[in-house]
């Protein structure tokens, strides 16, 4: 007999604790989670001047199982330096293991460093999960004025295997500072091209002058030979570094 009573009283208060549970378990909020989503974020150039701007590139790709609704997504600078434009285009959905690009253009307002990192909310189209993702933090710096400029091209965009292909990269300084530590880089980004030789690269740019650099590349092989070039430099009154990139100059060798 008190054997009987004592498993209806554990099986009374066993219900009550699972009714309190579930109860417990509606009335919290729910809390977005972590999304599997990988993020790409670089500016064109990493100094500007006052009243210049610089794109920020925004690359986000969804790891997820699942599509998600993309219902807000906002890059928040630490200062005032700099002002951003609107995000554009926006995403709306994004499906399994879609990469999705964008960018945000930012002005130079006032001397500082501007560091840019972006937040991410979405829905899981199948689930109704919400999840949330940060992105890492790049930087900019404004100063008075910026007056480095780089392009580079080559007038060759189909070459045959053992022809010379010259790319010419011209750069120079309309500020009134010195831009020292200069570095001209150059790569292939396919397999079909080698460097042979190049002119002298200069390694300061004072104040309103320029140069012409010229390299010359071999077709190996057939392929893409395409080459991206870049400039680095230090800006003499404030110390810092920026790095400008030129446009990639597709090359074809048959």
């Amino acid at each position: 007999m008190h054997t009987y009573s004592l498993n209806r009283w554990l099986i009374r208060l066993g219900f009550v604790v699972l009714t309190a549970l579930m109860l417990i378990g509606e009335s919290s909020p729910i809390h977005a989670q972590d999304t599997q989503i990988f993020w790409g974020l670089s500016f064109s150039q990493s100094l500007i001047g006052i009243g210049q701007t610089a794109k920020l590139s925004i690359v986000i790709s969804n790891a997820e199982p699942n599509p998600i609704k993309v219902t807000r997504l906002q890059c928040i600078p630490s200062s005032s330096a700099a002002s951003a434009s609107p995000i554009s285009p926006m995403p709306t959905t994004l499906t399994v293991e879609q990469t999705f690009q964008t960018a945000q253009t930012y002005k130079g307002v006032s001397v500082g460093t501007v560091t840019v990192h972006c937040e991410i909310t979405a829905v899981d189209t199948v689930t109704g999960a919400t999840y949330t993702s940060n992105s890492g933090s790049v930087t900019l710096d404004v100063i008075t004025q910026m007056g480095l400029y780089f392009t580079a091209n080559s007038a060759t965009k189909v070459a045959t295997v053992g022809q010379s292909v010259y790319v010419i990269s011209k750069f120079g300084n309309r500020g009134k500072t010195a831009f020292t530590n200069v570095i001209l880089s150059c790569a292939e980004l396919g397999r079909a091209m080698v460097f042979v030789s190049g002119t002298p690269r200069p390694t300061l740019i004072p104040p309103g002058q320029s140069a012409t650099v010229t390299d010359r590349w071999q077709a190996v092989r057939t392929g893409d030979g395409s080459v991206f070039c870049s400039l680095t430099a230090t800006e003499s009154a404030s110390g810092k570094s920026v790095t400008l990139t030129a446009p990639t100059i597709s090359i074809t060798v048959k």
